[in-house]
């Protein structure tokens, strides 16, 4: 049976359909609440947004969790510190960080961890969501954990998804060696957002971002799986973790 939902938004001419199939996953009951923007050479063609009928507050401007989609702001924010002759990919992280070296792990390069071959997917240490907050990063709470950790590989080569710890590590490096210690989400607001003039774009969500903030649905994974292992907060088999107010405000870029 067809579900009621509220799509709002524009499609330049030609791009209609994209707009009929948006429309249709609420219909078919696959969403409760999405957006889709789309910039074809530098000119945005699609805005849309949409929720079922009795979520009326949610807008263009609603915030949620985005999860790895944050990795592409995480290869943006290396990239800036290359490009203004801060890093070189091929420089080994040690050479920033000499304590990421303890352990065996003293050769790994940027490029290394960039392209998930760090042999770091899972630490054996859980962590305080608080742990992750930008204060909390500052006094190396993350850090000091990743620094002890031992490498493992998958049994065929080197790359292995690194689903959460990749941006914990980029975090570290990142605050490192940038001139001014900030963290990738501070670096992102200042530098991405602020100029685009955009509050939609947040790794670590401040008092003001809070109020715009929708949850998301089915946060559950199997835990049978590696992504699984990796991304389910223990204790918390329903997920409801990750709509916390806690995990939004830290960052995991």
């Amino acid at each position: 049976m067809a579900v009621s939902a509220r799509v709002e938004g524009t499609v330049d001419p030609g791009y209609e359909s994209l707009k009929d199939l948006f429309t249709e996953n609420f219909q078919l009951g696959r969403e409760t609440y999405a957006q889709l923007c789309v910039y074809v050479k530098e000119k945005k063609v699609v805005d849309l947004w949409g929720s079922m009928e009795h979520s009326t507050t949610y807008d263009a401007d609603s915030l949620t969790n985005i999860f790895s989609s944050t990795k592409n702001l995480t290869s943006l924010a290396m990239a800036m510190l290359v490009d203004r002759g801060l890093l070189s990919y091929t420089d080994r992280i040690s050479q920033h960080w000499p304590a990421f070296g303890h352990e065996g792990k003293n050769e790994l390069t940027l490029a290394d961890l960039m392209r998930h071959e760090a042999g770091l997917v899972t630490l054996d240490t859980e962590f305080d969501p608080e742990d992750f907050w930008p204060e909390s990063i500052k006094q190396n709470k993350v850090g000091k954990v990743i620094e002890k950790q031992v490498q493992k590989w998958p049994a065929k080569g080197k790359r292995e998804y690194h689903a959460l710890t990749r941006g914990w590590i980029a975090n570290e490096i990142f605050r490192r060696v940038h001139p001014s210690g900030i963290t990738i989400g501070e670096f992102i607001q200042a530098e991405v957002a602020t100029p685009l003039g955009t509050n939609g774009l947040v790794v670590g969500a401040k008092d003001h971002n809070l109020s715009h903030y929708f949850a998301v649905v089915n946060t559950e994974f199997d835990p049978e799986s590696p992504l699984g292992a990796m991304i389910n907060h223990p204790g918390d088999e329903s997920g409801e973790i990750w709509n916390s107010e806690v995990i939004r405000r830290g960052e995991t870029p």
